[in-house]
């Protein structure tokens, strides 16, 4: 009897330009650093091929691991599209802890640091081949052994700190999917968006980025129009406002009034609203071609959209009693309209930059209203 010698096909996903402080799962699967796994002593060169934007050798990267696949590590085809989503849960727990305008800034990362990559291996250490997506279909390159193609690091991967993951915020939007599927089924449709706006990537324009900041906004708040996003964000942040229109018209002149009997009831909304307003506006503008003034800058729009979207999302779950929100969730989502009514965010201040002597002052504020406030008093009996 003559045996089948064929060595065993082992499928491998991992993210090579993602460190992680400790694993972290979605639902059943787990993303572990490659040195916790015990793949080394039979994919010991794994990432003999990545190499870091100073050409060194990556050596750690993160795996993805599930108890149920058999070894733990081999990748059945059948759940990659599980995966991917359970990855961009990933990327926004993870994003969503970013440090804004931090000088030194230990935790940031962007969605190129979240790309995930897939490697098909004969055998154990054996041969490998990549598979590469392509407008008419997919491509597969095989017959290389490790180190053969060489993967170097984007430009954007140039941080390579072990970075902390939002479990709780990883856990609710897991629970989503199988408590709240219409708000996760939500959630994931603008993060495809949120990916590509997301980049960091030099060679997107920021117009291009603000569209599809734009779009991801209608998606999340369900809303088809500058009126119905403004409506809906202010509805969800109701509690968190802090600077009204009027108030922010000296530091920011151009805010827009497009329909002149509404523009006194626009006055007293909160900031917020209508820095969405003019976000969708923006995206408009630039879909159609009209050459308009905004009160903030293109860049500005992409730096507070990243900044509102994670919030946006654990507000939209909390509604679900899905999350809980924490003192620095409610610190941020009340520190957005100061920031909004301010300019030279990235200017050079005490306190790092002027967008962090904002937060800090904010949430003294918070803490000391908070103090004042006091426990609630006791109820007296009827």
């Amino acid at each position: 009897m003559v045996s089948d010698s064929t060595p065993p096909t082992f499928r491998l996903a991992f993210f090579p330009w993602l460190r992680l402080k400790a694993a972290v799962a979605a639902g059943p699967y787990n993303f572990v650093p490659f040195d916790e796994v015990g793949l080394r002593p039979f994919f010991g060169d794994l990432l003999a091929g990545y190499r870091n934007y100073r050409s060194e050798r990556v050596v750690a990267c993160t795996m993805v691991t599930n108890e149920s696949w058999r070894p733990s590590w081999n990748l059945p085809a059948a759940e990659q599209p599980a995966l991917f989503i359970a990855a961009q849960d990933l990327m926004l727990s993870t994003m969503s802890i970013n440090e804004i305008h931090r000088p030194h800034r230990p935790q940031y990362s962007n969605t190129v640091m979240h790309g995930m990559h897939l490697q098909l291996a004969r055998g154990l250490g054996g041969h490998l081949a990549v598979g590469f997506r392509e407008r008419d279909g997919r491509t597969l390159d095989g017959g290389y052994t490790h180190g053969d193609i060489v993967f170097s690091a984007p430009p954007q991967y140039r941080r390579e700190a072990e970075l902390r993951v939002n479990t709780a915020l990883l856990t609710s939007l897991t629970d989503a999917r199988r408590r709240s599927p219409a708000t996760a089924a939500r959630i994931h449709s603008a993060l495809g968006l949120f990916t590509t706006a997301n980049t960091d990537w030099e060679g997107i324009p920021e117009s291009s980025e603000v569209v599809s900041m734009g779009a991801c906004f209608e998606i999340l708040l369900e809303a088809n129009s500058a009126y119905t996003v403004a409506k809906h964000l202010g509805e969800l942040f109701r509690g968190f406002d802090r600077a009204t229109v009027e108030e922010a018209l000296p530091s920011r002149p151009k805010v827009r009034f497009n329909q002149p009997e509404y523009k006194a009831v626009q006055l007293k909304w909160p900031l917020k609203k209508k820095w969405i307003e003019e976000l969708h506006q923006r995206r408009s503008s630039i879909v159609h071609g009209f050459e308009e003034s905004f009160a903030w800058s293109d860049s500005e729009h992409l730096e507070m959209a990243a900044h509102v979207f994670p919030l946006a999302c654990k507000l939209l779950l909390a509604r679900e009693n899905l999350y809980l929100l924490t003192k620095e969730d409610r610190w941020a989502c009340a520190s957005i309209d100061p920031i909004l009514a301010d300019t030279d965010w990235g200017a050079d201040d005490s306190f790092g930059t002027r967008w962090r002597r904002i937060e800090i002052h904010q949430i003294l504020h918070e803490v000391a209203s908070e103090a004042m406030a006091g426990p609630l008093p006791p109820k007296t009996p009827d």
